[in-house]
């Protein structure tokens, strides 16, 4: 009797252990599927391009991306005629009215992303903007042409596409030497700044709302750190890759110092970033001209420009706490003005300087 006790006892104890370690497969599985598959629900159900979209003149393209993956893409530039403008663009146009801006035409494209799920459509309100001020916009699907790529890396592979990308607009416009900046928010600017990191053709980078660190965001979602360990192993298990592999942050201590780049948080991304993102990215960049901003806030004085923030990297002492200035904007109005009058301001100083050592596996 005492041995049939102790068999059930023993059998028992194995369907709980069973049972709540599929319990906990499935939320890991669940965690990491939320973090590879970031879903943008107002566009289900479109198509990757539009066939026609106001305010804007669309000419698709479609390059191979790093892997071998075909990838949608379009260049996006102005509308011929004012009536085709939207009401978006009259008003950008009509706070430009006092701003000179006579060295845009120069740019020859803006790399443009927001979302690695409809890249081009969550693109194209940003675009669209830009677009009205005459700059030539290019934007692509980063999870591939009908979603061919599977899991997304957060900008870590991603970026491999820009200087496949960058080598077809060489083609296309038959011009070895193009002028191009990226302007990217969330995903897009991980993206971007981890291009910048490896791609000296990227001139210019603007930076909305970028996440430091996937590992970073995950304890900020306060994630204990075996259920941490346990999302890394599934997420190696996908992809390859570890939270820890992914990291703005790491990458923009490698953009070249002679590269401008414009950090902004305005609160308004999917990634669930945070000003102190910006800051960690913007504390690595070894930028001679790097530029951090964000949006005024009821706590700043009505007519401050500036507000001065202590920083301490992560995993770090009081003895390392640094003071860093941060500009300040009014509105979120003010932003899509902020990114042209400074893009504007890049442009001759880039355009004075020496051409960019391009890597021999970045030729044509």
């Amino acid at each position: 009797m005492k041995g049939r006790i102790i068999k059930w006892g023993i059998i028992i104890i194995l369907l709980v252990v069973g049972v709540a370690s599929f319990v906990l497969w499935r939320r890991v599985d669940s965690q990491v599927k939320g973090l590879l598959l970031p879903n943008v629900p107002q566009y289900a159900g479109y198509s990757d391009l539009p066939e026609k979209t106001q305010g804007v003149q669309l000419t698709p393209f479609e390059i191979t991306g790093w892997d071998g993956k075909p990838l949608q893409a379009c260049v996006v530039s102005q509308a011929p005629q004012e009536e085709d403008l939207t009401p978006r663009q009259h008003a950008l146009l009509d706070r430009l009215r006092t701003t000179e801006l006579e060295d845009l035409p120069a740019i020859d494209y803006a790399l443009v992303s927001v979302n690695w799920d409809h890249g081009i459509r969550s693109a194209l309100p940003l675009a669209e903007q830009l677009a009205a001020a005459g700059i030539t916009c290019v934007l692509w699907e980063p999870r591939g042409s009908n979603s061919a790529r599977p899991w997304c890396t957060h900008g870590l592979q991603e970026s491999k596409d820009i200087p496949l990308l960058i080598n077809e607009l060489e083609k296309m416009s038959n011009k070895k030497r193009l002028l191009l900046v990226g302007v990217g928010q969330g995903f897009g600017a991980q993206l971007l700044l981890q291009a910048a990191a490896k791609e000296p053709r990227l001139r210019a980078t603007v930076a909305l709302d970028p996440a430091a660190s996937l590992n970073k965001s995950l304890k900020r979602a306060h994630i204990s750190t075996p259920m941490r360990e346990l999302i890394g192993r599934r997420m190696n298990q996908l992809t390859g890759l570890e939270p820890f592999d992914i990291a703005a942050a790491k990458s923009a201590a490698l953009i070249p110092r002679e590269a401008p780049i414009m950090l902004m948080y305005t609160g308004s991304a999917q990634n669930n970033s945070v000003l102190d993102d910006a800051i960690a990215i913007y504390t690595q960049l070894q930028s001679d001209r790097k530029r951090m901003v964000t949006l005024r806030t009821p706590g700043d004085a009505p007519a401050a420009t500036t507000r001065s923030i202590i920083y301490s990297p992560e995993g770090g002492t009081h003895e390392v706490a640094q003071s860093v200035d941060v500009e300040l904007m009014p509105d979120a109005e003010e932003v899509p003005v902020d990114i042209l009058r400074w893009l504007n301001s890049c442009v001759r100083p880039l355009m004075e300087e020496p051409a960019p050592t391009i890597l021999p596996t970045h030729q044509s």
